[in-house]
This record gives structure tokens, sequence and C-alpha cells, in this order.
């Protein structure tokens, strides 16, 4: 999701208003799905700039709405006062916090009854 929201970001100009209405594009359903190589393309031409993104092997186009709604959330309800400013989106695409990580953790309890 935050890399999909990333590409949008950059595509659209890196402020949270212009994310926006590139999602509301995307959601309206101005965008073409096309087979390229083997691989399902999203296509989608906003506010003058191309835009391809590339789906998942296992996506439908389903999937990809129902990703770009979950964005449109993130963008306009997440923000410290609602809707994120351009900071806030700039800091939560790029994971400023270190919030996301490919390293799982896993908690050990030694005092379990089952004693396991």
């Amino acid at each position: 999701m935050r890399g999909l929201l990333f590409t949008i970001w950059i595509q659209a100009g890196k402020t949270a208003s212009s994310t926006i209405d590139a999602l509301e594009t995307l959601a309206a359903g101005q965008f073409e799905s096309v087979q390229h190589g083997g691989a399902r393309m999203v296509r989608a031409s906003l506010s003058g700039k191309s835009f391809d993104y590339e789906m998942p092997a296992n996506w439908g186009p389903h999937d990809f709405i129902e990703s770009i709604r979950e964005c449109y959330k993130i963008v306009r309800t997440q923000g410290a006062s609602g809707q994120m400013t351009d900071k806030e989106l700039e800091d939560y695409v790029l994971d400023t916090a270190n919030q996301v990580s490919d390293t799982q953790f896993a908690r050990v309890n030694q005092y379990s009854r089952y004693g396991r």
C-alpha cells in the first residue's frame, strides 16, 4: 500500500492535494488495464502526466481499486487534524519514523503455564 501511494505521490508532484486528485482520478475509472510483457499494467493520464503501475500477478482490477480506496482513506483521514499535510504525507510515504520493517520479531513467554 505504501509503495503504491509513494508512486502516486511522486507522479502527482509530491503534494497532498495533488495526490488526492490523482487518487480520485484513478478511482473514477479513468484508467485502463492492459497486458504488457505478461504483466498487467494500469495506465492513466493525470494532469498531463502519464502514470504506469504494474499490478502484482494475483491482482485484478478490484484489488487495484480497493488499494486506491485505502490510499485515499489514509491521505484524507490520517493527518493530525484530518487530511494529511504535505509534510505528513511525505513522512508517511518515506517512512521517516521507520514503522515499516521486513524484520520479524517473536516474543517467547518462559512462564507459560502449559510448559511449552
